[in-house]
């Protein structure tokens, strides 16, 4: 059982290796639980390459990894993406 019941004492986030330098960790001081974190810096918003695109997506700064996010248009009294067509997934209707 762990001398933190309900709450660690953390100590300072730290680099885990040069080759990942995005990956973070820190360690209780009382009882040595580790947390692990990943602490991007990420850069400007772009919309991908292509007419009909509703993607757009962003690098980090510093190890290079790509997060990409869709950005569909529905109009309130449709299903289908006034961009790229797309039909509303299902479980999203209310």
């Amino acid at each position: 059982m762990s001398i933190c019941l309900l709450f660690h004492d953390w100590g300072p986030w730290e680099s885990e290796e040069p080759s990942s330098p995005c990956r973070e960790k820190r360690e209780c001081l009382r009882c040595g639980e580790k947390e692990h974190r990943e602490n991007h810096d990420w850069g400007e918003w772009t919309s991908k390459p292509g007419f009909e695109s509703c993607s757009r997506e962003r690098n980090c700064k510093r190890c290079g990894k790509i997060d990409t996010e869709d950005m569909h248009s529905y109009p309130a009294t449709e299903q289908i993406c006034s961009t790229c067509d797309k039909q509303l997934d299902s479980f999203m209707n209310c």
